[in-house]
């Protein structure tokens, strides 16, 4: 049930993800019928993208000279553990490759989904806090002589940091993408993509001290690992 339920929140939030985009790409004056278009094939592939690359990631907690092309579709189709970043790859490589084929401006489309992503993780956080999975480690208080013991609430921080970040992105995307400004490539075009990645990267790298993820190399989990990679390429498309 918990899962069911945490499954149903996280369509929820792609969904609402996808409308607000779909909104925003409107406003910025882009053809109604083309949109619509690139929408509904955006919402065929990218749920099915995103779970199969969130269960990929397992792969990198099997030993290395196990891994094989076997060995990932085996985890693909039967492990149910899922991991929110690596359900970006997947999806980022399909709808980007929509973006060209469909002759959209790249980045001015890439930055208003980064707009959106970290909302739909705060919803999809609220979904980890009720079920009570991502939490972190115990913790025990004692001082005066009482006792206080409870799990690291990991999932409000994420929710927390997850809000900070959109509102700092909304007001940056508001002033590079003004309403009817579709038709013109603005100079700071990639900018929202590249401060979601490393601000992002940033935050999650810090909370995973707090979890109890395994380390799976140079003393850090694949989520940090995976954070490097992502404020290494935030800093690339700044540059």
């Amino acid at each position: 049930a918990a899962a069911g339920g945490l499954g149903l929140r996280a369509v929820l939030a792609v969904a609402a993800g996808l409308v607000l985009v779909y909104r925003a790409l409107l406003r910025l004056g882009h053809e109604r019928a083309r949109l619509a278009g690139f929408f509904i094939i955006t919402a065929v592939i990218i749920l099915p993208a995103g779970y199969a690359s969130s269960r990929a990631a397992n792969i990198f907690y099997q030993p290395t000279e196990l891994w094989s092309l076997e060995l990932l579709w085996e985890i693909v189709s039967t492990q149910s553990y899922h991991t929110f970043h690596a359900s970006l790859l997947l999806p980022t490589i399909l709808i980007s490759a929509l973006i060209l084929a469909m002759r959209f401006r790249y980045f001015e489309v890439a930055d208003t989904f980064f707009l959106y992503i970290p909302l739909s993780n705060a919803i999809g956080r609220i979904a980890c806090f009720l079920v009570g999975c991502c939490w972190g480690r115990y913790i025990d208080l004692s001082t005066l002589g009482l006792s206080l013991g409870f799990y690291n609430p990991v999932p409000l921080y994420d929710i927390a940091y997850n809000m900070g970040i959109f509102f700092i992105l909304k007001k940056m995307h508001a002033r590079i993408y003004p309403a009817g400004s579709a038709g013109a490539s603005p100079p700071e075009a990639g900018k929202v993509s590249a401060l979601y990645l490393i601000l992002y990267g940033d935050a999650r790298f810090l909370i995973e001290f707090m979890r109890t993820e395994d380390v799976v190399a140079f003393g850090l989990t694949q989520a940090q690992l995976a954070m490097i990679a992502f404020i290494a390429t935030g800093a690339i498309i700044l540059a």
